[in-house]
């Protein structure tokens, strides 16, 4: 089977446009992670408590997992 692959206009397009968003997300990434280690760690520490997460709720116990041997094949 024989497949022609051509790029054409909107392909080369689309391609830009999910390039140019990704290079975006990645930047603002970078900012926000060097805005967090900016921030000395004593006023990260003493954040008010309301942007914290509240405790997870009790989580019924799960059974442990137990290994199975390698069988041979």
């Amino acid at each position: 089977m024989e497949y022609r692959f051509s790029l054409t206009p909107r392909l080369v397009l689309l391609g830009s446009l999910g390039l140019l968003t990704l290079l975006g997300v990645l930047f603002l990434l970078g900012v926000q992670m060097g805005q967090l280690m900016a921030t000395p760690a004593t006023a990260r520490s003493a954040a008010p408590a309301a942007t914290t997460l509240p405790a997870p709720a009790a989580v019924a116990s799960t059974p442990a997992r137990t290994e199975r041997p390698e069988t041979a094949r």
